[in-house]
């Protein structure tokens, strides 16, 4: 009766064991499953982004990445609570010195419209003789001085026609700064929008790398004890190096929508 009963404890026992390894290695096949899909999906995203983009290099030139991943990490905050201000765009800045530039221009043509007042001086020398061998002996200063007075009285409207050209000039240059608005508010709109979306796929893709390093931990551990194949181990440690390539690539897209805010406020620094 003893012996039964230790039989029947050693075979529930292993039962357990078993159930254990199964579970634990179908988890282990599900998050591999979730890591190869976030990968691929990826680099669908990063080569799809590579299609719009002209890349240049020549054979004979030399070709090195360097690159801090700590300092890019400590790069990518952005206070996204800040208030879009037109004024610093350097677009917005020329329209506003063009509209100074309009206004004073009809100034001008509106002052052309009053009388100019100018004043001369003269100051002659005059040589005079009955002889023309003592011509130039004897000189005969002489001077003037005036003031003179101009009013036009009718140019045929064009005066007038010329302000009311350079008025329509102004009031043109201000529907083309609210293009301008509308465009600058476009870019920063879309600019906040990608910036969000990277960084929140920067963040999935960092949980990624971590459950990557958790699972070639895990299954290098099973080949060690022999319960794995290693085609395994390689399979896990392709899966990490995938998922460690997509993050530095998610990490640059990051830093370049950064980079596309700030030139949407108009604070990046040159």
């Amino acid at each position: 009766m003893r012996t039964s009963f230790c039989v029947r404890e050693f075979i529930l026992t292993l039962c357990d064991s078993f159930k254990q390894f199964i579970m634990f290695c179908l988890i282990g096949i599900i998050l591999l499953f979730l890591i190869i899909l976030i990968n691929c999906l990826s680099l669908m995203i990063f080569y799809g982004s590579l299609i719009t983009e002209d890349f240049s290099f020549r054979a004979d030139q030399q070709f090195n990445v360097s690159f801090d991943t700590l300092q890019m990490m400590n790069d990518i905050a952005f206070d996204t609570t800040q208030q879009l201000q037109y004024e610093k765009r350097i677009e917005f800045k020329q329209l506003e010195t063009r509209k100074d530039l309009q206004r004073s221009l009809t100034g001008y043509y509106r002052n052309l419209l009053l009388p100019s007042v100018s004043a001369f001086y003269n100051y002659n020398y005059e040589f005079e003789s009955n002889t023309l061998s003592n011509l130039y002996a004897s000189a005969f200063p002489n001077s003037l001085i005036g003031l003179s007075v101009s009013w036009p009285i009718f140019t045929g409207f064009s005066r007038v026609k010329t302000v009311q050209r350079s008025k329509l000039q102004e009031h043109l240059l201000d529907w083309e700064q609210e293009d301008v608005k509308l465009q600058i508010n476009s870019e920063y709109t879309s600019a906040l929008a990608n910036y969000k979306t990277n960084l929140y796929n920067l963040g999935v893709l960092q949980d990624n790398v971590a459950m990557a390093k958790r699972v070639y931990f895990v299954v290098k551990l099973q080949y060690n004890q022999g319960i794995v194949a290693y085609l395994n181990v390689i399979t896990a440690e392709s899966n990490l190096i995938s998922s460690q390539t997509n993050y530095i690539n998610a990490l640059y897209h990051v830093l370049s929508s950064k980079i596309d805010l700030q030139k949407a406020l108009g604070v990046i620094n040159y």
